[in-house]
């Protein structure tokens, strides 16, 4: 069991991913912080003090106190097949519930369990190599918790085991997902909401508390000796200084930064203009109003009651699975990276790639005949003859092309990660040589193309505020990160 005066003393000065009005009602059940009449700081931590020392020895005198998550489903659902560690079986689903203030470290308090980011990633652990949960269903009522280092490691762990990356299907059901809430169920394959839900609160707060007036209201002056000139700086007792202000904003900063990220991350359909616009506001799960509507913002996938997406989500488990493609010769593409489409479909992608004439001869070079269910004779011999008189009409010719193979551009245009990055894929595409995996690679690693340079960013969010200036637009920019690894591709060749 955790004593809640050492977790008040680790919480002190470090951003909070947590909406601001649950934090008092959060320490005062934690019975951190006093509640009733107004008094000193010095008579409020005393009586504080107090409450835990009796609720400590109380917890151990009845043998009450939690010391693993606690499973239960809702009565709808029925008795479970199997109970794992905070999570339980039904239905061939691995149900896990949510709730309560997010601690970096789970533990038990009298008979409540405050879940850690360490504890929920054990459940997620269990449940993606248990071979009898197929899914995973996650119930949300929570608004937030702490900014610590497990967060974006259960948060990484999520995008990597989901369905879209080959692991098993991890829907989200949010009744709360507000702040650090939001971040995990962010990384789901699936979110949906009640419209009554509440969903959002992208962003970090740090509070401080200064209680020097109500010490002196006591008659005590607390004197500091010190090396170091910050060494104080945020310390309870005393005015805050202007280089604690400027290192507390730039903590809150960075913490708004990483948690857009992973969002962005988390949900391909969001981008870093509608996660910053969103301001940290909360949102229905649906409004009348499209601005407080957390369906029409992106923030989730679907308006459902939870039963209906506990039963969506069985419902897609029992769908056929379609038979896996004939092996390929080898050196083949995989079923994976290989788009099967027509000549003339791929002719007209390069075109509208704007591509020159010599490099789209060269791409349909390597183009294979279409099958049975080609276009009708002379389609496509036309569209290529219409290719040869654009070349005559132009009256010159273009520097002889290098070989592409135009399958592989065209998987490479159509991967996820070119959208928002249509400028570089369209490079890595036509790249002799290029392959669909290192283009992925190079294309999830690249910022998007939102035009940092002429955009100012929210101050908020930027301890500077204002435009960016030139020196960090030319990192972000993709074409420069591409040249950049272009570059340092061929100096290790």
């Amino acid at each position: 069991m955790r004593n809640p005066a050492l977790l008040a003393a680790e919480l002190t000065g470090r951003p909070l991913l947590m909406l601001e009005s649950s934090v008092l009602p959060y320490a005062q059940m934690l019975g951190v912080v006093a509640t009733g009449e107004r008094r000193s700081a010095l008579s409020a931590f005393i009586g504080g003090a107090r409450r835990l020392f009796r609720a400590e020895a109380s917890a151990e005198h009845d043998g009450a106190c939690v010391t693993e998550p606690m499973v239960a489903l809702p009565r709808w659902m029925g008795e479970p097949e199997h109970i794992g560690f905070g999570w339980a079986l039904k239905d061939g689903v691995g149900v896990i519930e949510v709730d309560g203030p997010l601690m970096e470290e789970g533990f038990g308090w009298g008979d409540c369990w405050y879940h850690g980011y360490d504890t929920l990633l054990m459940a997620f652990e269990e449940m993606a190599a248990d071979a009898n949960v197929r899914a995973v269903f996650g119930r949300i009522r929570c608004n937030g918790g702490i900014a610590a280092a497990g967060l974006p490691q259960l948060a990484k762990f999520l995008r990597e085991n989901r369905a879209k990356a080959g692991g098993k299907p991890i829907w989200f059901f949010c009744e709360r997902a507000y702040s650090a809430a939001y971040w995990i169920v962010a990384q789901g394959d699936h979110v949906v909401a009640a419209r009554e839900s509440g969903v959002g609160s992208i962003g970090a707060v740090i509070g401080h508390c200064e209680a020097s007036k109500g010490l002196s209201a006591d008659g005590l002056t607390i004197t500091k000796f010190k090396f170091g000139l910050k060494k104080t700086d945020g310390a309870w007792d005393e005015p805050l200084s202007e280089t604690a202000k400027t290192d507390l904003n730039a903590d809150v900063q960075q913490c708004g930064r990483w948690f857009v990220a992973d969002v962005l991350k988390g949900r391909e359909n969001l981008t870093e203009e509608v996660v910053i616009g969103t301001q940290a506001g909360c949102f229905y799960g649906d409004s009348d109003d499209p601005a407080y509507s957390a369906l029409k913002v992106g923030l989730i996938d679907a308006v459902m009651t939870e039963r209906e997406a506990f039963e969506a989500l069985k419902a897609s488990l029992a769908t056929p699975i379609s038979p896996a493609p004939p092996a390929k010769a080898p050196g083949a593409l995989s079923p994976a990276k290989e788009t099967d489409v027509k000549r003339s479909e791929v002719l007209a992608g390069l075109k509208k790639a704007g591509l020159n004439n010599d490099q789209i001869r060269a791409a349909m070079a390597e183009m294979p005949e279409d099958g049975e269910d080609a276009a009708p004779e002379g389609e496509d011999q036309a569209d290529d003859t219409e290719v040869e008189d654009e070349a005559e009409a132009e009256g010159g010719e273009d520097e002889p092309a290098a070989k592409v193979n135009a399958k592989v551009a065209q998987a490479v245009l159509d991967l996820p990660e070119a959208r928002g990055r249509e400028k570089l894929a369209k490079k890595l595409a036509f790249q002799p040589g290029m392959t669909v995996a290192a283009a992925k690679e190079l294309l999830a690693s690249a910022g998007k193309e939102t035009g940092l340079a002429d955009r100012v960013r929210d101050p908020n969010l930027a301890p500077s505020g204002g435009t960016l200036d030139a020196a960090l637009t030319k990192r972000l920019d993709p074409e420069a990160i591409y040249r950049r690894r272009k570059a340092s591709t061929s100096r290790a060749a």
